[in-house]
């Protein structure tokens, strides 16, 4: 993917200076109730919190420090930077701390009890603290079995949201990698588990199903109860979950699922029957869909895969699974993005190299780039050639650019692109297509 000069350059709408706070996720929402947006920055060291992750040497690939480990702080404030509360103590040291895996879940905001305010479900260490969103207060502790699980979702029930939660890239004995999985109900109640889940890992997903909740876990369909609809008939489903997503890409009306499983990405019908299997090193996310192109017309269906480890690669493939293209970009996630005057999704892409994010067709070529001021294009890392795939860990990557409604004018909802890194938060507004088309 190269960049030209040429592109259309997004505006920046709003900035926002976090040094003092800002870390690898944010929350958005209107938490204090007064029909605006409000932001909370969470520092922490994410999955590697847990004790699974013994403090090592600097030179050790895994390498945390206890001090990493006992990171965690909320700041919430305004956009104009007013802090409004704040829970523990953000880092002050020089050096960055270390992070991963706290994307999965493990921080989110929601109506957790149908009250009509809003509550933080968080996990940390061997609890899921829940907390009010409007002044930080701790509301309520479930006990977890252990200190590794940051995978979570939130859950629809009868009586408000309740919590699926499972672990990350270590287990303890007797349990495999991301093992076990536990589903709680909104009180915090063990509904099943914990459980070894077949190929459980760093995703599942949450879907309604003509009026019943089910769930993906794995390499499985399963309902509320813990039943299993079916488990894949998959040779390498020893290998976890990277990710998985549903889109109706044949327009039957019933979606298929696509896994980005340890070793293949896979697809398969919503009764569990394989529709097709691509052999790949390490396949990370799954972007499946129809997109513009640059021309304005838009693609067969497709599904836009990028892996890691052996090559960053990024492959399209289409609707039987048959490769399109390939094309070497480190890439960290692709996100789909609705633009006013097109008639089907563009691309918004992160790097894994510390590149500032970009817009993207169809074909994965740049439609647009971001206004992102004084800040430097590529983020420096200290470890380049040590841990080159590391670099997110340390804060030197440009956050996955998150697509959200947000009201930073008094009864003005509007979709905005928010970008961050620990120090700064870009906001801008979606485009429109006729900014991005080439003819």
């Amino acid at each position: 993917m190269s960049e030209s000069s040429e592109l259309h350059t997004i505006p920046l709408a709003h900035k926002l200076n976090v040094r003092q706070y800002g870390g690898d996720n944010i929350l958005c929402g209107d938490f204090n109730s007064d029909g605006l947006t409000e932001f909370i920055f969470i520092q922490s060291a994410g999955m590697l919190s847990a004790r699974a992750f013994t403090p090592r040497l600097f030179e050790g690939k895994h390498w945390i420090a206890p001090e990493d480990q006992a990171l965690f702080s909320m700041t919430c404030t305004t956009l104009d930077g007013k802090v409004l509360w704040k829970v523990g103590k953000p880092w002050r040291k020089k050096r960055p701390w270390r992070w991963h895996g706290g994307q999965r879940g493990m921080y989110q905001a929601a109506d957790l009890n149908q009250d009509g305010k809003m509550e933080l479900a968080i996990i940390r260490g061997k609890e899921l603290q829940i907390f009010s969103a409007s002044d930080g207060a701790l509301l309520k502790k479930i006990n977890l079995p252990e200190d590794n699980f940051c995978l979570m979702s939130l859950v629809p029930m009868e009586e408000g949201l309740g919590f699926m939660v499972g672990c990350g890239d270590k287990s303890y004995p007797p349990w495999v990698y991301a093992n076990p999985v536990i589903l709680y109900d909104p009180e915090g109640k063990v509904l099943w588990g914990p459980r070894h889940i077949v190929g459980a890992g760093h995703r599942a997903l949450v879907f309604d199903a003509e009026g019943e909740t089910q769930l993906l876990v794995g390499y499985n369909r399963m309902s509320l109860d813990g039943k299993a609809a079916w488990t894949i008939n998959y040779p390498n489903s020893d290998c976890h979950v990277d990710d998985v997503k549903l889109a109706d890409l044949d327009e039957d009306g019933v979606p298929e699922v696509f896994f980005a499983g340890g070793h293949d990405v896979l697809a398969a019908d919503l009764d569990g029957k394989v529709l097709w299997i691509q052999p790949l090193v390490h396949p990370q996310r799954t972007t499946p869909g129809r997109f513009m192109l640059a021309s304005g017309e838009i693609t067969p269906p497709r599904t836009i895969v990028h892996q890691i480890h052996q090559g960053h690669v990024v492959h399209a493939f289409d609707i039987n699974g048959a490769e399109i293209w390939r094309k070497d970009v480190l890439i960290v996630t692709t996100t789909p993005l609705t633009v006013s005057g097109a008639d089907a999704p563009v691309l918004l892409a992160t790097f894994r190299d510390g590149r500032f994010p970009v817009i993207a067709d169809g074909d994965f070529e740049p439609l647009a780039k971001f206004d992102f001021g004084e800040k430097a294009e590529k983020k420096p890392y200290f470890m380049e050639k040590q841990w080159p795939n590391h670099r997110g860990d340390f804060g030197r990557v440009f956050r996955s650019p998150k697509v959200l409604e947000l009201t930073l004018e008094k009864d003005q909802p509007r979709p905005y692109i928010l970008i961050h890194d620990r120090e700064e938060v870009w906001i801008y507004q979606v485009p429109r297509w006729e900014d991005l088309a080439r003819s």
